[in-house]
């Protein structure tokens, strides 16, 4: 057998074996529930919501919150895009290893990029995208922070949906906006919608 011959067995093995890991390990439990949208939208409000309705069901759960893992590990990430993205990828890969431990992983974060949005679609088993639609006006009347008033005086820069241009999903599972929703309680209502679409496949398992 020729040398490039051999790596070609080689490259083709190497590529069956990750077929087969992948649908391994997407016969497992663990799922990725990738709440995304712009800063203020409710993801964190979501993701609290869900990671308690999941904890109820039992399923062993963790929540990834994007401010947080940025304060706890990186900490000298930049704010521009090319750090937000930076920082979407590693999200993305730590939400990978959690899942394939088979937990349930509630992640809240911006990460408004299409080439993350593709790789979670075809890197991450049981991927659930759950994109908040939260209107700019109605984000910027709220804005607890302060973030969207300081960026329109021009005090701070890089704040997505004002100077860095958002990358909307373009396929999300799930899509919800606060304008318009009735009920006493919204969140839990979408949140019974996720659950209630989601886990007919889990439960036949």
């Amino acid at each position: 057998m020729t040398a490039s011959k051999r790596d070609r067995c080689t490259e083709r093995l190497a590529d069956e074996l990750a077929v087969a890991e992948k649908k391994a390990y997407s016969d497992t439990r663990g799922k990725v529930f990738w709440i995304t949208g712009l800063s203020g939208s409710g993801k964190s409000t979501f993701a609290q919501a869900l990671h308690a309705r999941l904890c109820a069901m039992g399923l062993p759960t963790v929540m990834v919150d994007g401010d947080v893992v940025r304060d706890l590990l990186l900490t000298n990430s930049r704010m521009d895009r090319e750090g937000r993205l930076q920082v979407a990828e590693f999200n993305a890969r730590l939400c990978k290893f959690l899942c394939l431990q088979g937990l349930q992983v509630v992640c809240a974060t911006i990460s408004l990029f299409h080439s993350v949005q593709v790789w979670n679609r075809a890197e991450i088993p049981n991927y659930v995208e759950i994109f908040l639609n939260t209107p700019l006006d109605l984000i910027e009347k709220r804005d607890p922070k302060g973030l969207y008033a300081r960026a329109r005086a021009g005090t701070i820069t890089n704040v997505v949906g004002i100077d860095i241009p958002p990358e909307w999903p373009r396929l999300p599972d799930f899509t919800f906006s606060a304008e318009g929703l009735a009920g006493s309680n919204p969140t839990a209502e979408q949140v019974e919608q996720v659950i209630a679409s989601d886990f007919k496949l889990i439960a036949g398992r």
